[in-house]
């Protein structure tokens, strides 16, 4: 598909599966392969759905063990590609850590079983109890994505919160550390595999040429990946960031630029302890994604606050057509933060953002 025809497609389609919130969970499955399919046709026809067995196994399993019912959207996620979602919610693994100093991406995605994913929360469970010393908590969730080796202690697993049948919880070092929703977790995967597809395919807007910038066709798509030091007030005097004045900071993008907040963005909320089984070192679900109502321009920004690794900082990525307004935005962004320069950058990861 060339540049105009797929613009032509997300301009009708892309934005509104973001923006509106589905109806319902079948609805939120159409959208997604709807969506993925404009650029990836062969995502879509290589899933594969969980046997019908292994998802009435793991539904007495869940019965038995917690006297709850099989959260609804995860037993749909299993009907439609339970034994293949290619990599759909190991993508959203992957990207999350970024401070992956003793494995490379692919040997990190290793730890992780990626057979019939009805019966890994079976698998999952198991690893848990086998291990020396696990929290009592974590036991009380059904763990859904779980590493083969549990050094590698990045997983997800839902609640079984009777008031929000969705809602999981992330563990990091054998801590619980924030939460979310699934369908939230499936829509942000599929906007990641969108807007990285995208991005291989756009022209890049380096910083040294965002100035001098020339569209080479009126079909282009151009983006922007930078990273940039948080302000010293964002972080207080124990070190936590403060995230008023980081929602007040989002919130004048929005009435500047007219961005309107997609519906598996964290809507300015951030997570409370009273899930947490300890403090909340740095939050990885702090991601802000937001589309602009006057044209097709798309933000990604994403808080890293942890004080103990780096100074906080962001990382955004910016997608759009118009040159001018992706200039203003990002100058806009750099008002209040300050570039991070990419012999700076000491992580392998970091040093793939287009910062020269």
């Amino acid at each position: 598909m060339n540049n105009q025809k797929m613009m032509k497609a997300l301009k009708y389609r892309f934005r509104s599966v973001f923006i509106d919130f589905p109806d319902s969970n079948k609805e939120l499955f159409h959208n997604l392969k709807h969506c993925i399919f404009l650029f990836d046709p062969e995502w879509v026809q290589n899933l594969k759905p969980s046997s019908e067995k292994n998802i009435q196994k793991l539904e007495q399993m869940v019965e038995q063990d917690f006297g709850k019912k099989l959260p609804p959207c995860y037993k749909l996620y299993l009907q439609e590609m339970g034994a293949n979602d290619g990599e759909l919610l190991l993508q959203h693994i992957t990207n999350l850590d970024y401070y992956l100093w003793d494995y490379d991406i692919e040997e990190f995605l290793r730890h992780f079983d990626k057979g019939d994913m009805a019966e890994s929360p079976q698998k999952c469970m198991t690893k848990l109890r086998n291990k020396d010393f696990v929290d009592k908590r974590m036991l009380s969730f059904l763990w859904y994505l779980f590493p083969e080796e549990l050094s590698v202690s990045i997983g997800f697993a839902f609640t079984l919160n009777e008031k929000n049948f969705d809602e999981i919880v992330m563990s990091s070092e054998s801590r619980v550390i924030c939460y979310d929703t699934f369908p939230k977790q499936l829509a942000y995967c599929q906007y990641l595999k969108a807007i990285h597809w995208m991005e291989n395919h756009s022209e890049k807007m380096k910083h040294k040429k965002w100035n001098s910038f020339v569209s080479s066709t009126s079909d282009s798509i151009f983006s922007a990946r930078f990273r940039a030091y948080c302000p010293t007030e964002w972080t207080g005097e124990d070190g936590q960031t403060n995230y008023t004045l980081y929602v007040t900071f989002l919130e004048k993008l929005e009435t500047r630029f007219y961005l309107e907040e997609a519906w598996f963005s964290r809507q300015k909320v951030f997570p409370e302890n009273e899930i947490s089984c300890s403090d909340d070192d740095y939050t990885f679900f702090s991601r802000y994604i937001a589309f602009s109502s006057m044209s097709d321009l798309t933000l990604f920004i994403e808080l890293h606050p942890n004080p103990f690794i780096c100074k906080p900082f962001i990382q955004v990525h910016l997608l759009g057509k118009d040159v001018a307004e992706m200039n203003e935005i990002m100058y806009a962004i750099l008002e209040h933060t300050t570039l991070l320069e990419a012999e700076k950058d000491e992580s392998r990861l970091f040093a793939k953002m287009e910062l020269e």
